[in-house]
């Protein structure tokens, strides 16, 4: 589970949370020209990409995983989230597409520049 800004309620089951058609539209549109987001869409949005990557990492699916990265960076937009890593941002876009394969170290600066940090947890029985 992860902590932070983008921490959702541990009662909240993977795929519980609903966003809306405006909020996905938010979360996976392309370049960063619009007008800020206000801090409700921002939080909804936040929350539906924490969804995306708590429901890879459930699954075990590093494909899955790494589409959601590319796309909440996308909302972020590459040239700011490349800014924040130090990450080149064409090697940014190479290393999480779909036929990237980045590093441990990669991973974890992304999701420090989007608020997030990777936690260990026990395996629950029956999954």
């Amino acid at each position: 589970m992860y902590s932070g800004a983008w921490a959702r309620p541990a009662s909240q089951g993977i795929g519980s949370y609903k966003m809306s058609p405006k909020a996905k539209t938010e979360l996976t549109r392309t370049g960063t020209s619009r007008a800020p987001l206000n801090i409700q869409r921002r939080e909804e949005l936040d929350q539906g990409a924490l969804a995306l990557l708590d429901t890879a990492l459930e699954r075990q699916d590093g494909a899955a995983l790494l589409n959601a990265l590319h796309v909440i960076v996308r909302a972020h937009g590459f040239a700011a989230v490349a800014r924040k890593t130090g990450l080149n941002r064409t090697w940014l876009y190479k290393a999480i597409s779909a036929s990237g394969n980045p590093g441990l170290h990669t991973i974890l600066s992304l999701l420090r520049a989007l608020g997030l940090r990777l936690c260990v947890q026990a395996h629950r029985k029956g999954h």
